[in-house]
């Protein structure tokens, strides 16, 4: 499951100022790893699998980060 299908699954819906306060990762970094554009630390990733009861796996974090990665374009061909 996905970061965000997590916290949209629970009802109320949960905001990433409650994963945060779950996890211990501050708001801005969470919403980064959350659409692929940071990788979270391996700290990071226990915190987020530990939040979610294990809803949110590593392998999952690690797919949304490579499917991000690899529908961006590189940044030394977009400079050209």
């Amino acid at each position: 499951m996905e970061l965000r299908e997590w916290r949209l699954a629970h009802t109320p819906k949960r905001t990433l100022d409650d994963l945060s306060e779950l996890s211990g990762i501050p708001v801005s970094s969470l919403s980064r790893i959350e659409r692929g554009e940071q990788w979270p630390t391996s700290e990071q990733v226990l915190a987020i699998v530990k939040a979610t009861d294990g809803a949110v796996t590593a392998e999952e974090l690690a797919a949304l980060h490579a499917r991000t990665k690899a529908t961006q374009p590189d940044q030394h061909e977009a400079a050209e």
